[in-house]
């Protein structure tokens, strides 16, 4: 009995490790959305950083809750350049390089950074300074909704339409 409880107990033991194995190599799909959605999430912490660092948004020159590309001088100043809105070359984001299939950081065609979501879609920010729950999102036919936030981040998701259910966003989880 013992020699077949030792047997048993290898049996355990090569099957959990086969499952290591397998999970090391087919690691289990967290869903889609879910690096876009992460991405969104470190954008607004690097947004509210840069509002608690400097009292302003980094892209002040747009108009109250418009809504925006992620891109050029609104990446710049959260990514440690030097600039008038940055004097201090704080750091506040650091993105990945984007690459076929995932999302991150790339220059577009003028040498600007440019966030895209993992589909290669365009991530939109819109700054709301009055906290008066920010309309979402631009060119939607449906009633918009609101955001219980200053800041609204999304991405169009895999379809590339803005306004319906999988559009990934910083508020709908």
């Amino acid at each position: 009995t013992i020699a077949r409880a030792a047997a048993a107990g290898h049996r355990v033991v090569l099957i959990i490790a086969i499952g290591i194995v397998l999970l090391t190599i087919f690691p289990p799909h967290l869903g889609a959305g879910a690096q876009t959605r992460a991405m969104l999430h470190d954008l607004q912490l690097a947004l509210k950083n840069y509002g608690i660092e400097y009292d302003a948004w980094p892209d002040s020159q747009r108009p109250d809750a418009q809504f925006v590309v992620a891109r050029g001088s609104l990446l710049r100043n959260l990514l440690g350049k030097k600039t008038k809105a940055n004097p201090r070359a704080i750091a506040f984001a650091e993105f990945a390089q984007a690459t076929k299939g995932t999302g991150g950081l790339r220059n577009d065609n003028n040498n600007e950074p440019h966030l895209v979501d993992e589909w290669g879609g365009d991530v939109f920010v819109g700054f709301d300074a009055g906290n008066s729950m920010l309309a979402w999102p631009p060119r939607m036919k449906k009633t918009p909704q609101t955001v219980p936030d200053s800041i609204a981040i999304f991405s169009c998701g895999p379809d590339g339409i803005p306004g319906n259910e999988d559009d990934v966003t910083n508020w709908r989880r």
